[in-house]
């Protein structure tokens, strides 16, 4: 198992509207699952196994979701990020963004322009010379606005934007 520790510089940050308003159906769908351990200590597991925890629209607005959520949790001490099955997370799902099917979103242009395309709501300045502005980015960047130590514990395949968990 290795230990990435993640950085933590702070930054200003807006929430992502959208995902507070889908927040119910991301929750149905257990895509990221948080855990106490013991007081002050959560475990946040990317929870797609069958799909080596790939990352689609979904699960990126889910992980959002939470890291929001957990910025501003009073007693929160340590944070543990972790994936379930049999790796921590082989990046993204390309064959559910670029699926024309509607089980899969629909359209493969709107979900890439809903993964890339800088909307005002994802803005997010933090220095003169670099904004995060999409959602792809964001859900990398926002484990850094949180106050405490965030550990990604990673095994198995770790690929693309499931790295980014290493080194952010």
């Amino acid at each position: 198992m290795f230990l990435s520790m993640v950085r933590k510089p702070t930054m200003a940050l807006l929430l992502n509207k959208r995902a507070l308003h889908s927040s119910k159906k991301l929750q149905d769908q257990n895509l990221v699952t948080v855990k106490e351990l013991s007081k002050g200590i959560k475990n946040v597991q990317l929870n797609r196994p069958e799909k080596l925890n790939s990352l689609n629209i979904d699960m990126f607005e889910s992980i959002c979701q939470v890291a929001s959520e957990l910025k501003d949790e009073d007693g929160l001490r340590v944070i543990i990020l972790n994936g379930s099955g049999k790796a921590f997370c082989t990046g993204l799902d390309v064959k559910s963004i670029l699926s024309p099917l509607e089980a899969h979103g629909g359209n493969p242009k709107k979900k890439i322009d809903q993964l890339l395309k800088r909307p005002s709501e994802y803005q997010q300045t933090f220095d003169s010379n670099c904004t995060i502005t999409n959602l792809a980015q964001k859900a990398a960047y926002l484990w850094r606005e949180i106050p405490v130590p965030v550990i990604a514990s990673l095994h198995g395949m770790c690929f693309g934007a499931g790295e980014f968990y290493e080194i952010t």
